[in-house]
């Protein structure tokens, strides 16, 4: 009979053991299937952040490409700006000194009246030309043309015709009673003339 307890002691000292190698190997493999789904959850979390990193990273080249293409909008708009300004500064310098020409026109207009009044005193006459050419010559350097009318056909945009000679054919200046000029390539004051025709 002890042989008997014994025998059932060690029958369920058997099976308690298998029951916690059972128990064991059950919580191993809920231990080894738990950890493959914890490493399955962390590799969707890892692919989840990076999907939400490549998508900041693209909202941030995108914000990068629209602060880029405005600031190449901004400088060629600056550029722009700096063109137009040089040039309207330009064309103010160019009418401010059409302004102080035009004062001095009639100073060379004065010299033209002189030659006519006397030509006969030969000295006087060449002291006046060299007086007035010189003054010509400087403001030639600067842009002023004389324009050469007579024996032209008159053209209303550079002559103003003020005595009209009856003839046949185109209207023709005969005679400048007033010198006309322009001022770097345009007209500033048109010339006063005779036309036939």
């Amino acid at each position: 009979m002890v042989m008997t307890e014994k025998k059932h002691e060690t029958s369920s000292e058997v099976k308690e053991d298998e029951l916690q190698s059972d128990t064991s190997e059950g919580s191993l493999e809920q231990n080894m299937s738990s950890q493959d789904l914890g490493e399955q959850d962390l590799e969707v979390a890892e692919e989840e952040a990076i999907r939400q990193d490549m998508a900041s990273l693209e909202e941030v080249a995108a914000q990068r490409d629209e602060y880029l293409e405005g600031m190449r909008h901004l400088q060629a708009d600056f550029e722009n700006y700096k063109k137009r300004i040089s040039r309207q500064q330009a064309e103010l310098t160019v009418r401010n000194l059409e302004s102080f020409v035009l004062k001095l026109l009639p100073v060379l207009d004065t010299f033209d009246l002189a030659f006519a009044e006397i030509k006969e005193r030969e000295q006087e006459n060449k002291a006046l030309e060299v007086v007035g050419n010189a003054l010509f010559e400087t403001l030639a350097k600067e842009g002023l043309e004389k324009m050469e009318v007579v024996g032209k056909v008159f053209d209303p945009q550079e002559q103003e015709a003020v005595v009209h000679e009856p003839g046949d054919g185109e209207h023709e200046v005969i005679e400048e009673l007033r010198a006309g000029y322009r001022w770097k390539g345009h007209v500033i004051r048109p010339a006063l003339v005779k036309v036939k025709g």
